[in-house]
C-alpha cells in the first residue's frame, strides 16, 4: 500500500483532490483494521490515524510556522474524515469531533509519560506506535499486541508519506479565477442548492468553456456528457462532474447581455456507501433544518 499511496500522490494536482486522498486512505486503513483484527470501535480507531496524520505537522511546522491562511486550510483537511466516521458510526459530527480530541489528549498523556530517550529512530517508532495499540486495546498486554502495532507501524508511514507533502497542496485549490473552491459536505450543498426546477435550458451553447470542478479538474462543458441536476435562481446551475463519479459543482453564469463563462461557486462529493446506509427521512429532515436556518 506504501508504493500505491506514492503513485496516486504523484498524481494529485490541487487541494481538494489531496484532502480526499487523505480521506480515502484513512477509511481505507480502517476498514483493512477492522477486518484483520475483527475490531468494532470505529470512532478510536479513526483518532489513531487521524493522530498518525497529525503529529508530521508538528516537524513541518517546526520549520517554518504556518500562516493563517495555511492554518485554515490545514484544518479543512479533517472535515470530510470527521464527516464520513460520524456518518458509519451514526452519531452527530460535533460529537465525534469532541471524542476526538478526547482521544488526543489520552494518547498525548500517554506520550508525556513514556521515556523516548537513549532510543533509536525505529525503537521510537516502534514504541509510538505501541502506545496507539494499547490505547485501542486498553485490556490487553503490549506483547499481545504484536500484530496491531505492526499494522499501525505501517499506517504511520503511509499517513506520514501523505502527510510531509501538505504544504505543496495548501496553495493548490484555486479556480481559474484566483479563488478558493468551497467544498461542503452533502447535507449543506443540497441545503444551497435547494429549490430550482429541473434543466429547461439549451445549455449545448456553452459547450467548450472551461469549468473549474469539485474533483480538482478544469473540464470543457460538454452538454453531452455534464449532467445538469438543477437550475437555480440567480443563473446557477448544478452539474455532475463529466469524469469522477460522485462530484457535483454549483456554477453561476457570468455576464448579463452575454456569456462570459462559468464561476464555480462551491461542491461537493458524494460518497456512495455512506448515501447507500443513509436514512432518507434523516438526511432530508436535516437538509430541510439546514434550509430553515439560512431562511431565518
Amino acid at each position: 500500500m506504501i508504493k500505491t499511496t506514492k503513485l496516486k500522490l504523484s498524481k494529485i494536482k490541487t487541494f481538494n483532490q489531496y484532502i480526499f486522498l487523505i480521506e480515502s486512505t484513512i477509511d481505507s486503513l480502517s476498514k483493512q483494521f477492522e477486518e484483520i483484527f475483527n475490531y468494532s470501535d470505529i470512532q478510536k480507531l479513526y483518532d489513531v490515524f487521524i493522530i498518525q496524520f497529525s503529529s508530521y505537522t508538528k516537524d513541518l511546522e517546526a520549520d517554518k510556522e504556518y500562516n493563517e491562511v495555511e492554518r485554515k486550510k490545514y484544518f479543512e483537511i479533517f472535515v470530510p474524515i470527521f464527516i464520513k466516521c460520524a456518518k458509519r458510526s451514526r452519531q452527530p459530527v460535533q460529537e465525534r469531533i469532541k471524542e476526538y480530541f478526547s482521544s488526543y489528549a489520552s494518547i498525548e498523556k500517554e506520550f508525556k509519560e513514556t521515556n523516548f530517550h537513549n532510543k533509536d529512530a525505529s525503537q521510537i517508532q516502534f514504541s509510538t506506535n505501541q502506545i496507539y495499540s494499547l490505547f485501542l486495546y486498553p485490556e490487553k498486554k503490549p506483547y499481545d499486541l504484536m500484530a496491531e502495532t505492526l499494522f499501525l507501524i505501517e499506517s504511520n508511514i503511509i499517513l506520514g508519506i501523505l502527510a510531509k507533502q501538505q504544504r505543496d497542496f495548501l496553495d493548490k485549490n484555486k479556480t481559474k479565477d484566483g479563488e478558493t473552491m468551497i467544498l461542503l459536505n452533502d447535507v449543506d450543498f443540497f441545503a444551497e442548492t435547494w429549490g430550482g426546477r429541473p434543466n429547461r435550458m439549451d445549455v449545448s451553447i456553452y459547450d467548450g468553456y472551461p469549468v473549474d470542478c469539485a474533483c480538482g479538474e478544469t473540464h470543457l462543458f460538454n452538454s453531452l456528457t455534464t449532467h445538469v441536476i438543477r437550475e437555480l435562481s440567480g443563473r446557477r446551475l448544478v452539474l455532475t462532474c463529466p469524469e469522477n463519479d460522485g462530484y457535483a459543482t454549483c456554477v453561476k453564469l457570468k455576464g448579463w447581455l452575454w456569456f462570459r463563462g462559468f464561476k464555480s461557486l462551491f461542491g461537493t462529493k458524494i460518497d456512495e456507501e455512506a448515501e447507500e446506509n443513509t436514512d432518507e427521512l434523516d438526511f432530508m429532515s436535516k437538509v430541510v433544518e439546514k434550509v430553515q436556518k439560512n431562511y431565518s
